[in-house]
């Protein structure tokens, strides 16, 4: 539970639009899904690494995925 405010202040910083979609819960851990927005000149994986670091110790991994 402490995941979501920090992953979220990265994301209000490092983002021009984003929303949460959805949490999964399986044996005992989260998934903490949203779809988001970059700000002009800057792109997801950057924004992975920014959460891997700045949102630790309560984010053990980040996935990246292009929607169509």
């Amino acid at each position: 539970d402490q995941a979501q405010p920090a992953v979220e202040a990265v994301l209000q910083a490092s983002l021009k639009r984003w929303k949460m979609v959805r949490i999964e819960r399986t044996d005992g851990e989260a998934r903490i899904v949203y779809a988001v927005r970059p700000k002009k000149g800057q792109n997801l994986e950057s924004i992975s690494n920014t959460l891997t670091n700045e949102a630790a110790p309560f984010v053990a991994s980040v996935e990246v995925e292009r929607w169509a």
